[in-house]
């Protein structure tokens, strides 16, 4: 199965398995996401120890509330181990 990295929401990691979300699916694989993270374009980036998110599908960021929001609705946690991360990239889309 191909996927263009373009449709990808985010990445999340669950029971040693890795899912990929779509707008309307979500797919399983077994992986990590520190391997994941590796392979993939720099237009992902990590919110939270079991999510990488794809920044082109971001809406919203609030710091406040730990919270990206993207689209579709679509709400996905920033911890604060990557909370530095996502101030960056607040600054860019900007």
């Amino acid at each position: 199965l191909q996927i263009p990295f373009k449709k990808i929401y985010y990445f999340f990691s669950s029971e040693k398995k890795v899912y990929l979300v779509l707008e309307n699916q979500q797919y399983g694989f077994y992986d990590t996401l520190g391997n994941l993270e590796q392979r993939l374009p720099a237009y992902f980036i990590r919110s939270h120890r079991s999510f990488i998110v794809n920044q082109e599908k971001i809406r919203e960021v609030y710091l406040s509330r730990g919270e990206l929001i993207l689209e579709q609705d679509i709400c996905v946690p920033i911890s604060r181990s990557y909370k530095s991360n996502i101030k960056e990239l607040k600054k860019c889309l900007k």
